[in-house]
């Protein structure tokens, strides 16, 4: 893809990469999903609809606990699987792991530029504001301080969400 920057090679059936089956959890006997993690609330509303990273990282599912089919449930669905490493007729959840990608990149930049502070300010919101047009979201104006490195790390939370353990965006340091 051409937001990628580094992606692990994997092949099957000797050469696959390690699965996020924790986020669906399908089933395949019963077409069901028990997933052992489900995103709260506040992580879906992190993101605005217009944000193309909602649909693409999210889906409504119906939720089977115990037995019991609760319909309408925001599930994890970043990485659902690439069906040319799949080993069966259903997802494994197979799929070539995405180590370093342009969006990181940017984020580091403006990161950078935020905590230099002064005339970098603009030049780190300018780079923000890239990634956040390239996400489909309204660009963000007169942000400089501490008011701005919230902004970049808002973002980082909300492009690598899944991708490492998660945490709140006020918790990351």
């Amino acid at each position: 893809p051409k937001e990628t920057i580094m992606q692990l090679a994997t092949s099957k059936p000797s050469e696959l990469a390690n699965t996020n089956a924790i986020y669906l959890g399908l089933v395949a006997q019963t077409g069901k999903f028990t997933p052992d993690f489900i995103p709260s609330k506040w992580v879906i509303d992190a993101y605005e609809n217009a944000d193309i990273r909602k649909a693409a990282y999210f889906a409504q599912k119906t939720l089977t606990i115990q037995g019991r089919d609760y319909p309408g449930i925001w599930l994890v669905n970043k990485y659902p699987g690439n069906p040319a490493l799949f080993t069966g007729a259903t997802t494994n959840y197979q799929h070539a792991p995405k180590i370093f990608r342009v969006a990181e990149a940017y984020l580091i930049s403006a990161e950078a530029g935020a905590r230099l502070g002064g005339g970098t300010e603009a030049a780190a919101l300018a780079t923000l504001n890239l990634l956040r047009k390239a996400r489909g979201v309204a660009e963000l104006a007169g942000l400089s301080g501490a008011p701005l490195l919230q902004a970049i790390k808002d973002e980082r939370f909300r492009e690598l969400a899944f991708e490492v353990p998660p945490r709140r965006p006020e918790a990351l340091e």
